[in-house]
């Protein structure tokens, strides 16, 4: 019995550790956006978040050089509208502000040099 009790010690000890969440805890409200940029390529990006039919959260800017970015919230996100998505290799951009986009997402722009969007 006191084995059973010093594994489970050891055990519940690396969770906090390594910062576990535990079994019982949902998932955020959090959406991270990663664009990705082909070399010697520049891109410009502006999303939109759509919450649950509630309308829209904010919208989040992001160039190459930014990368990634996470945002938390307040509801539990359905999709995005990309309204703005320029990239150097492809002159007439890749945005549609009249779509929604459901997440998870991905958004290509550039036929074989460009830049994508990744939404989740």
């Amino acid at each position: 019995m006191k084995r059973i009790l010093a594994v489970l010690g050891v055990v519940v000890s690396l969770g906090v550790v390594l910062g576990t969440a535990p079994a019982g805890a949902g998932p955020g409200n959090d959406v991270s956006v990663t664009l990705a940029c082909d070399k010697g390529v520049t891109a410009t990006v502006s999303v939109m978040w759509v919450v649950n039919s509630a309308g829209d959260a904010g919208i989040f800017d992001m160039t190459c050089a930014t990368r990634r970015q996470s945002s938390p919230l307040p509801l539990p996100e359905s999709a995005v509208r990309v309204t703005r998505f320029d990239v150097s290799t492809e002159p007439l951009g890749c945005a549609d502000p009249s779509t929604e986009v459901t997440l998870p997402a991905r958004i290509d722009c550039g036929p074989k040099v460009g830049a994508k969007l990744t939404v989740r």
